[in-house]
């Protein structure tokens, strides 16, 4: 994101210009490192169009190897005896993921007011959910911040591996599934037209499924627009189901209690 912004060298001469940041926070640390003290910022009218679609589009994501990559970074530093709030601010300046970037630095700036870490992460939902923050809490409160990111660790790691055996045991279905989608489109708009002018000229009576399959097939063939707005509504209602945390939860089990990967789930 580009800032316009105001500042102070150290000789004392007011200095502008642009500066392109992930956040106001990070904006104001690279000036500081150039020796001025920002004194006034703003959004630049000049903000990129790729900016600007990225503030409309939604949740920040941050993938979950870049989520387990930092809580080993944390469990090895608290380990050896650093301390967590300069651990993070060294993660975020090493960090190359923008967003997980930007909020590390959010973090580190809220930690060094005082706020507990369980507390400031509980501020970025997105990208630390709430078992993530509950664990923090309980490392926290314990004193055992070392063995509670270790866990907190296995457990991401687990669940990306997971992840990572389902798509793997979903690919094949779901490869299939697409192919005779294909096959069935080219059968109900190619295919079943010419049998049915020939059924036509034969005048012969057809069995109750080659008629509901002719009808459909014409249906499609006529009225593909209605067919069409019905088709980009049921996905489109899909999408709203699917970005419902209940609803992904009931999916999420549903497939983990499925006959094909039960088994290997519960091993895991």
């Amino acid at each position: 994101m580009l800032y316009a912004y105001k500042s102070k060298s150290l000789t004392g001469d007011i200095l502008t210009g642009t500066i392109e940041a992930d956040s106001t926070v990070a904006a104001q640390q690279m000036l500081r490192k150039q020796g001025q003290l920002l004194l006034q910022i703003s959004e630049s009218r000049k903000a990129s169009f790729a900016s600007s679609v990225l503030r409309l589009s939604g949740k920040k994501r941050v993938p979950k190897r870049e989520l387990l990559m930092l809580t080993s970074q944390l469990a090895i530093m608290s380990d050896t005896g650093v301390d967590l709030a300069e651990g993070i601010s060294q993660i975020a300046e090493q960090c190359a993921h923008p967003v997980l970037r930007e909020t590390l630095i959010d973090v580190h700036q809220k930690i060094s007011e005082g706020v507990p870490i369980s507390v400031a992460l509980e501020k970025h939902p997105d990208v630390f959910d709430a078992g993530y923050v509950a664990t923090v809490a309980a490392g926290e409160a314990s004193g055992r911040m070392a063995e509670v990111l270790d866990r907190l660790n296995n457990t991401i790691r687990n669940e990306i591996r997971t992840g990572s055996m389902l798509k793997t045991v979903m690919a094949y279905p779901a490869i299939l599934t697409v192919l005779s989608v294909v096959v069935l489109g080219v059968l109900l708009f190619f295919v079943l037209p010419h049998f049915g002018e020939i059924f036509d000229e034969m005048k012969v009576p057809l069995p109750l499924m080659t008629e509901i399959l002719l009808k459909l097939s014409k249906s499609l063939r006529q009225d593909l627009i209605y067919w069409g707005g019905g088709f980009a509504a049921i996905v489109v209602g899909g999408i709203q189901l699917w970005r419902s945390a209940a609803f992904r939860k009931r999916m999420d089990g549903a497939m983990l209690n499925a006959v094909v990967i039960r088994d290997v789930s519960r091993s895991l």
